[in-house]
């Protein structure tokens, strides 16, 4: 090419390059970069105290098309301990006619005066909320506060105080009634147990001896002793060495009517036959002389009891 043409061309490229540098952008690259501004404030309730919860409503301006509406959040600023304003929720961003956006935020305050609420993330970017004046309870030199009362008695308090009074004097005799009663029960109960007591432990050895097998003069003689401690045990008098012979007096004088000394004496004798006669006891004998030991011993428990 030829140095003039050369110098022709230089100067097109460099026109060509910077025509292209001074291209505006793209849609999206000038959505992305246009401001978000706040339009309109709203704040319901329009007046507020501590504590209050109140929903800041703004309309925006300048959001991309393509915004997500679920983005929204509270920015990391927001998240202060002990802020004067704190954000309970925000509510997705809702679409308004002419390209403007509805942002809601529901937040309460703790601190009476001006403070801003806390900024808002909306996905990248963070958008500054307006402050927020939030009014005390009593407003300076209005009104006062007053002192505090004394306790109010509940309704029926002195019905109560009445019951629990009566109670109180009530329960001493109530112990004394029921101690008096326990003891009589007590009494009872022991007085039962020492009738009942002698039979019940006779009943018992003389099955737990049966059921052992019966071995001559050693079971006779056994019987004999059961049969005895049940009359010292429910009479009271010493049987436990007294023979056959001299029973009958010492039943007599016990309140023993005579049948029942008759039939007791009776059980003891027939022991007797095996124990010192040398008579041989068999199974039927031992059977014998268990079932007639029983039925003195009822006998005399039967009689005891009537009389």
């Amino acid at each position: 090419m030829r140095p003039a043409a050369r110098r022709l061309w230089i100067p097109v490229v460099l026109a060509a390059v910077a025509a292209v540098a001074q291209e505006p952008p793209a849609d999206g690259d000038a959505r992305r970069a246009a401001p978000v501004r706040i339009e309109q404030v709203r704040f319901i309730p329009a007046q507020f105290t501590v504590g209050d919860r109140v929903e800041l409503r703004v309309v925006l301006v300048g959001l991309p098309a393509g915004f997500d509406a679920e983005s929204a959040r509270p920015a990391a600023t927001a998240a202060a301990p002990l802020a004067p304003v704190v954000i309970d929720d925000i509510a997705p961003v809702t679409p308004l006619a002419g390209g403007r956006h509805l942002l809601r935020v529901s937040f309460r305050s703790f601190q009476p005066g001006d403070a801003p609420v806390p900024a808002v993330d909306l996905g990248g970017v963070v958008l500054e909320l307006p402050e927020a004046r939030t009014t005390a309870t009593l407003s300076d030199g209005v009104g006062h506060l007053e002192a505090a009362r004394g306790p109010l008695p509940l309704p029926g308090t002195a019905l109560r105080l009445a019951g629990v009074a009566a109670l109180l004097l009530a329960c001493p005799a109530a112990a004394v009634f029921g101690a008096r009663r326990a003891a009589h029960v007590l009494g009872r109960l022991l007085a039962a147990g020492r009738r009942r007591g002698p039979r019940l432990r006779f009943e018992r050895d003389l099955r737990a001896l049966t059921g052992r097998g019966t071995s001559g003069a050693a079971y006779s003689a056994e019987v004999a002793r059961l049969t005895r401690r049940f009359l010292t045990g429910r009479l009271q008098v010493p049987a436990r060495s007294k023979t056959a012979s001299e029973l009958p007096a010492l039943l007599a004088g016990a309140g023993l009517t005579r049948h029942a000394a008759v039939a007791v004496t009776q059980a003891i004798a027939a022991t007797e036959r095996f124990t010192f006669g040398g008579a041989p006891l068999g199974d039927r004998d031992a059977a014998a002389l268990a079932a007639q030991a029983r039925a003195a011993v009822a006998a005399a428990e039967r009689e005891l009891d009537e009389g």
